[in-house]
């Protein structure tokens, strides 16, 4: 429970819809739908956060050309552009990060009630690490806290080319793999 959780949360969600529109430019996020082939999130830490996207490949596609052009879209998230356009882009994305960032924390307290829920068990490590009991009025508080001042300072510092890797993960092809236990080795 990092005083920065939600910033880092706030900047890795915006990094899909840049990284989308850049993917597709005929892509409008007022009308269109949420894109699906394309999700990023954070994986937080004391030490050694990541910041993650998964982008679907096209069939065919090796992976360079469509890195490179996400990799593109990471400007949507840090720049300071005049460009109105740009900034109404920016303004889009930081809103709908917030609203993702509200709503997986109300999810957590309307999905669950039982002793062994996920609702228990992130306030009880709340308030172990914090000392603070109150895990969801602090998690709104925090939320609604940041602003977009912030998250395109966080990003330019941490969310940049040369701090980014790429992975492309080939799937097997159709035979490739076994789904039964037929050549298991205790059959």
């Amino acid at each position: 429970w990092r005083d920065d959780a939600f910033l880092m949360q706030m900047a890795a969600s915006e990094l899909g819809p840049a990284m989308y529109q850049e993917l597709n430019p005929d892509w409008d996020p007022y009308s269109d739908a949420a894109p699906k082939s394309v999700g990023c999130g954070v994986q937080q830490q004391v030490h050694a956060s990541v910041a993650y996207c998964s982008i679907e490949l096209p069939k065919g596609d090796n992976g360079i050309s469509t890195i490179d052009a996400a990799l593109n879209g990471l400007y949507r998230v840090w720049s300071n552009s005049e460009d109105e356009l740009t900034r109404k882009f920016q303004q889009y994305i930081f809103d709908y990060g917030k609203f993702q960032a509200m709503a997986y924390t109300f999810q957590q307290v309307d999905l669950v009630a039982s002793l062994f829920s996920e609702r228990v068990t992130q306030s009880a490590m709340f308030a172990y690490y914090t000392g603070d009991l109150r895990y969801y009025s602090r998690s709104f508080q925090q939320i609604n806290q940041v602003s977009m001042d912030q998250v395109q300072k966080f990003a330019q510092k941490y969310l940049t080319r040369t701090r980014a890797t790429a992975l492309v993960m080939q799937p097997y092809e159709d035979g490739d793999i076994v789904l039964d236990s037929s050549n298991s080795t205790y059959r």
